[in-house]
């Protein structure tokens, strides 16, 4: 499976880039707005393996490469197939990679396999309110916010709100404007 979006890739991630995404997650923060409340800090190695062991058709785990098979980011899909609708997660841009529309590119690509490649008719995402990057590349690329789900996760003493969004296949369009800022 292999989408590009500009110059990046999306391949099936490989296990030993366990290391480089554990790596990425160095704070109980960062690893909460990364995989929401399904995993636990502190992290290990075979939290993720777990996570890793899961993959199949339906649940994508993804590897964003740059030229050079340069390992940039990561995300997941989860297809439901009877709905025809895929649950986007997990989106990462390596910390050395960010601020370079890698983000936008992955996010891209990772659409391309949803409507494109998959034909589904909707993609959903869950993006922590105060990520406000994150929330204006979604909304550029066409997602709706749908609603707020309230104090969701308790990170640090604070309880973060989720924000919900959608995109139907009727709103998803090709080409599309350079979706970053």
């Amino acid at each position: 499976m292999s989408t590009s979006a500009s110059t990046l890739t999306m391949r099936p991630f490989d296990r030993a880039e366990i290391p480089l995404l554990h790596a990425a997650l160095t704070t109980h923060a960062d690893l909460v707005l990364w995989s929401g409340t399904q995993l636990h800090w502190p992290l290990t190695q075979d939290q993720l393996r777990s996570y890793v062991d899961n993959a199949n058709v339906d649940h994508m785990i993804l590897s964003a490469v740059a030229d050079h098979d340069t390992v940039v980011g990561h995300a997941s899909v989860r297809v439901t197939p009877a709905h025809r609708s895929a649950r986007i997660g997990r989106v990462l841009v390596y910390p050395d990679h960010r601020g370079r529309g890698y983000g936008a590119a992955l996010m891209t690509a990772v659409l391309d396999i949803i409507f494109g490649q998959r034909g589904l008719h909707r993609a959903s995402l869950g993006v922590f309110q105060h990520n406000a990057r994150a929330l204006g590349l979604y909304e550029r690329l066409g997602f709706t916010r749908e609603g707020v789900l309230r104090d969701v996760a308790l990170v640090d003493g604070e309880w973060w709100p989720l924000v919900e969004m959608g995109l139907l296949e009727t709103e998803y369009q090709q080409p599309r404007v350079d979706p970053r800022p």
